[in-house]
């Protein structure tokens, strides 16, 4: 289990697998890349999400939450195009592609086929988790401005803005494998774990 954060940060809109190269740029990423060369190496399979959402996410949402805190504020103009899976979805894939005889080595992309605007994410997020600011919306120079002092909440802007989507309808073809329903229902569900996971810690 790798990251698509191996190749950087983007822009990558409708990438497929080979087309982009592995480019880490932080530290974590860098040993991913490391790891999956010694599994591609030895014939292995690697599988690369971008987002991973729902029970036991400490990094998507609780990040995107933080930024819109910080903000005291949604951001408008977000229209850039996000690669996600569900927790569930992604376990029964790694699952699947495990067990599969017709699976060969290299590497994949798992993410719903569909990608998620940043639009729809903030949307759900502020409808379904909490909404800092009562609903007052900023662009996204105002956003960066006040946002300036803190790497974290720049990030999550960054991750708002800039394309990061990933193709590989092939994966879910070969394994007879389900993606899923998509980011709508797969959030609704999850989203009582958020709001009692951001008011709680646990």
């Amino acid at each position: 289990m790798s990251t698509a954060a191996v190749h950087g940060r983007g822009p990558f809109r409708g990438v497929r697998p080979g087309e982009a190269p592995v480019a880490p740029v932080s530290a974590t990423s860098r040993s991913r890349a490391a790891a999956e060369r010694h599994v591609l190496d030895a014939g292995g399979l690697v599988l690369r999400p971008h987002l991973v959402h729902g029970e036991g996410d400490r990094w998507v949402v609780p990040g995107l939450v933080g930024l819109l805190r910080e903000l005291s504020a949604t951001v408008s103009g977000c229209e850039a195009l996000q690669s996600m899976i569900d927790v569930g979805t992604l376990g029964r894939a790694v699952v699947a592609a495990a067990l599969s005889p017709r699976h060969g080595p290299g590497a994949h992309y798992v993410a719903h086929p569909d990608p998620v605007p940043a639009s729809e994410l903030l949307a759900a997020v502020c409808e379904r988790v909490e909404r800092p600011g009562a609903g007052a919306a900023v662009d996204v120079a105002t956003a960066h401005a006040r946002a300036a002092g803190s790497p974290r909440a720049l990030h999550h802007l960054g991750m708002l803005t800039v394309d990061h989507w990933f193709a590989d309808d092939g994966f879910w073809k070969d394994l007879d494998c389900s993606p899923g329903e998509g980011f709508a229902g797969t959030f609704a569900r999850s989203a009582p774990w958020y709001r009692s996971y951001l008011a709680t810690g646990e």
